[in-house]
């Protein structure tokens, strides 16, 4: 079973930045926090949200690999 959006995202923008350190420093979080949504465990606020999206749009390779991963789970 596939995880759900929330924590892809927050994954593919951890993986694209380095790792979930760069990301919730990115993100003005701690990473205790990150952690608890990248493990799907609480609901993410939507502007946390909405920042890991930016990150993987700004990147060709995290658009293809999210669109990608959720495409196939449609089938």
């Amino acid at each position: 079973m596939t995880a759900p959006i929330q924590a892809r995202v927050f994954q593919c923008a951890a993986e694209l930045l380095g790792g979930p350190r760069q990301l919730s420093d990115r993100l003005g979080v701690s990473p205790g926090q990150l952690s608890r949504w990248m493990a799907n465990e609480e609901t993410s606020p939507l502007p946390a949200f909405l920042g890991a999206v930016d990150i993987i749009l700004a990147s060709e390779e995290g658009f293809a690999a999210i669109f990608s991963s959720r495409a196939a789970t449609l089938h």
